[in-house]
């Protein structure tokens, strides 16, 4: 009778753990009998057999309870994700890359790519990148701003003595020999140029300065177009309205817009204002009625009313246009704010002196016919020459008053009125003059993918403006600045800060620019 094979249980199947041992078991067996066939099985081969058994099942339940562990923490961690909307996550992860990436030329390299792309990119500049051409900024240690009451630099003030506030401030912080033609764009200035002319590029540009020096550039560029002079020139005047501090207020036109720098209300009440004031004056020629007096005035007066006071209209120098400053009146006083003094030299000694024509300057637009003039400048004080990388000496006429003097207020040649200086005063909205064109800055903000931010010490509303709004809609910020201007990325803030001196750091981009394309064109 034939045995019956032997059957594990239907229930029990043959377990890694049960192989494993059996293999093991089997090679120690088969080992022992070669070594010594005729001995039976040791016990104690069996028992090291067993405890292997034992840790090889310990281990199996040690990654068991490690995979479990795993996947509570993954279900916490998506748990909380969830909470977050997927534009954070990104901007977390990409932060983490960013933050271990400390390559300057790696982040060149992307802003070359991103700027031959045809993406809008804007750059806003600011003081730091005129100080490399002699310029003193507006504040760090050697700021004008330091060293002055901020007060000022306001209309209230210059409402209160335009000679005075000319004389004691403006023409000593802001002689005509520190802006514009004395002075030259460096290798950052022509390098934002030669960016905007780049193949494929779609750059624009908001600059703080009021130097001028990005238009006087070697590299020509179409600066009327892409360029927005966002806080006046030097060089140019307006018209100071008699009152009105023009400060901002809540109500405006539009408040629901994504870029909000000026009051488009006050802008749009002004201009009415203003072209109603014209068809007027209009009408005042036609029927020969007197000067500044309405129409309805007139017919008041026609039928027995009292008469009331004129009405007084903007003129077109305080809203809509600047006032060169060889239209300033009178003639002589425009011949001092340009730098210019009654033998035809510059009212002052600079390191450019020998390098000017004085046949030139003296056959210039300005016609000096008058031997007597309303201005005087101080001979008698001792003018070194200077060089650039020293401090001016602000050597007085008198006790309190500047190098340079005037004995007269500049006056607009339209309304007869005292001028001021095209530059912002820090009473005044980036609405009150058309120069400053807010509304193409909100623009120019809103559609720019990429916004590059260039020697600026972040202190005014414009850059505050533009870092909220890349905050709010997670746009890519890059910023050309020494090590004090850094900015620090956040998980709202995409940063990438090129810290050195801008005559390198952007000539360099030039470089990453113009390598980008060459790669393109190969491939």
């Amino acid at each position: 009778m034939k045995k019956a094979p032997s059957r594990r249980p239907p229930c029990s199947s043959p377990s890694s753990e049960d192989e494993q041992f059996q293999a093991s078991f089997s090679s120690s067996r088969s080992s022992h009998s070669s070594s010594n066939s005729s001995s039976e099985f040791s016990l104690n081969e069996y028992s090291t057999i067993s405890k292997k058994r034992n840790q090889i099942k310990e281990e199996q339940q040690k990654d068991n309870r490690d995979d479990k562990k795993r996947k509570q923490r993954k279900a916490c961690r998506k748990t909380s994700l969830e909470e977050e909307p997927l534009w954070l996550i990104q901007l977390k992860n990409s932060h983490r890359r960013r933050s271990r990436r400390s390559n300057t030329s790696s982040s060149l390299q992307d802003l070359a790519r991103i700027i031959l792309s045809n993406r809008p990119v804007l750059f806003i500049t600011g003081a730091g990148l005129s100080a490399a051409s002699g310029i003193r900024p507006f504040r760090g240690a050697n700021g004008i701003w330091s060293e002055i009451i901020w007060k000022m630099a306001t209309r209230e003030e210059f409402r209160k003595d335009p000679l005075e506030w000319y004389n004691s401030f403006w023409l000593k912080y802001f002689p005509p020999y520190a802006y514009g033609e004395f002075f030259e764009p460096n290798q950052g200035h022509e390098a934002i140029s030669m960016l905007s002319n780049m193949p494929g590029a779609n750059v624009k540009v908001i600059t703080q300065n009021v130097d001028g020096l990005h238009s006087m550039t070697k590299t020509t560029w179409n600066n009327e177009k892409k360029m927005i002079e966002a806080h006046g020139r030097l060089g140019l005047y307006k018209c100071i309205p008699e009152s009105d501090s023009d400060t901002d207020s809540d109500s405006d036109d539009d408040n629901n817009r994504k870029v909000k720098i000026g009051s488009r209300r006050k802008s749009r009440v002004a201009k009415a204002a203003y072209q109603r004031g014209k068809r007027i004056r209009i009408q005042q020629q036609i029927t020969q009625m007197q000067p500044n007096q309405s129409i309805n005035s007139a017919s008041d007066e026609r039928n027995g009313f009292v008469s009331r006071e004129p009405e007084k209209f903007p003129c077109k120098y305080e809203i809509l246009e600047s006032i060169p400053v060889h239209m300033v009146l009178p003639p002589q006083v425009g011949r001092v704010l340009a730098g210019i003094d009654p033998s035809g030299i510059p009212s002052s000694t600079f390191d450019k002196q020998s390098d000017l024509d004085n046949d030139e300057i003296t056959s210039s637009s300005y016609q000096l016919n008058s031997p007597e003039s309303s201005y005087h400048v101080d001979t008698h004080a001792e003018k070194p020459v200077r060089r650039r990388n020293e401090k001016k000496k602000g050597t007085n006429c008198g006790d309190s008053k500047p190098t340079i003097c005037i004995n007269h207020p500049p006056l607009c040649p339209s309304c007869n009125r005292p001028v001021a200086p095209q530059a912002l005063l820090f009473d005044e909205g980036y609405h009150s003059h058309k120069h400053y064109q807010f509304e193409r800055m909100e623009q120019w903000i809103e559609q720019a993918e990429v916004i590059v931010f260039v020697g600026t010490s972040f202190a005014v509303s414009l850059t505050d403006c533009a870092l909220e709004h890349a905050r709010q809609e997670q746009k890519l910020v890059y910023n050309f600045n020494i090590e004090s201007g850094k900015l620090d990325s956040t998980a709202w803030l995409n940063v990438e800060n090129v810290v050195g001196d801008v005559q390198r750091t952007l000539p360099m981009l030039v470089k990453a620019c113009e390598e980008e394309f060459l790669a393109q064109g190969t491939e």
